[in-house]
């Protein structure tokens, strides 16, 4: 029994890291949002109603409202491309990664803006086109977006494929046209990370930090390096800190959870976790922390009903599969821990 624990260690460690690295990666798409908050001229004011709820849900992390509203919004104009470009967005904060490519495709396609092929890179990177996705870029390029930018993006592209020490030469280009870019920073850490070298992860995330102390993304994953590195309560730290600057935020505090369980402190982590699935039931990322949670207590039972909460909530979610499986295994549930095993690798395949 044994191995299968370290077995699930093993793995959930580095499907964690690789989802944070690509939930990151779809965040910084956020970035070339800004322009488009401020409705233009639309015929119909159905249509503009609709969008701005749309930003506002968008705002809040209400992705599902969001998306909606931004239907709306597309169902009373058409050639409304502004929508298509944040539905898009807002799909790939879902990880609905197809959706966000159709939508990136018809924006472009209204409006030739190298910020929507930029965000269309993101999405073909997630689902493996990476050949595209990196033609996607080149477009962006050729419509004169800054160079920064495009050797971020490009190493966006090799990071999602495994290519670290390529997305790494990247980054180093996107440093050196603009030695002030803190995302570039954040994720040429995270390219250190992915390869085990944590100590030049928590160098470059520091660095982030330095140069944007808002950034919660940077003390997020500077949080995970230490973690992995051992030091628990420096972990804890950042990512109060982050807490300070969003104390709502829903990543934030589980995130915090997931720390109290790794430090052995249940009761607190247990508090975390179900204050979440009392305030966001539709979330399947705190089901999945605390199914995490009990099979570190050795509670395989009660793990295998929380990861099947979650699938529940949210059918494509690999993770939960992938863990419900290490937990049947526990349980000598063979057949079970094989149909869930085969049912997560193909997810990821999708989702990555």
């Amino acid at each position: 029994m044994q191995k299968y624990r370290q077995q699930y260690n093993y793995k959930t460690m580095n499907k964690t890291t690789l989802l944070s690295a690509a939930l990151l990666i779809s965040a910084q798409c956020v970035f070339a949002q800004s322009e488009d908050k401020t409705l233009v001229v639309v015929a119909g004011q159905e249509s503009a109603l609709a969008y701005n709820e749309g930003i506002k849900d968008h705002n809040n992390k209400n992705f599902n409202a969001a998306t909606d509203n931004y239907s709306k919004a597309l169902q009373a104009n058409q050639q409304f491309y502004q929508a298509m470009y944040n539905r898009g967005l807002a799909e790939l904060s879902k990880n609905d990664n197809g959706a966000a490519q159709n939508d990136f495709s018809q924006a472009v396609a209204l409006s030739e803006n190298p910020r929507y092929y930029l965000a269309r890179s993101v999405s073909n990177a997630r689902l493996r086109n990476f050949k595209e996705a990196l033609q996607d870029i080149d477009k962006a390029q050729n419509l004169g977006y800054e160079s920064a930018d495009i050797s971020y993006f490009r190493g966006m592209v090799y990071m999602l494929s495994g290519n670290y020490a390529e997305a790494e030469k990247q980054y180093n280009f996107a440093l050196s046209a603009n030695d002030r870019f803190a995302k570039a920073y954040c994720d040429r850490g995270t390219s250190h990370y992915l390869r085990g070298n944590y100590k030049a992860a928590i160098d470059d995330y520091s660095t982030a930090i330095e140069i944007d102390r808002s950034a919660t993304y940077a003390y997020v994953f500077r949080s995970q390096a230490k973690a992995e590195s051992g030091d628990i309560n420096g972990a804890l730290k950042d990512v109060n800190a982050a807490l300070e600057i969003a104390p709502d935020d829903y990543d934030l505090i589980n995130a915090r959870g997931q720390l109290l369980a790794k430090n052995k402190q249940y009761d607190k982590a247990a508090a975390e976790f179900d204050a979440l699935i009392e305030k966001y039931p539709e979330n399947p990322s705190a089901y999945i922390s605390t199914g995490n949670m009990y099979f570190d207590k050795q509670d395989f039972q009660k793990a295998k009903e929380y990861f099947t909460k979650a699938i529940q909530i949210d059918p494509n979610n690999y993770t939960a599969y992938n863990n419900r499986a290490n937990a049947e295994e526990m349980l000598f549930e063979t057949k079970n821990a094989d149909n869930d095993r085969k049912k997560a690798e193909s997810l990821v395949n999708i989702k990555l």
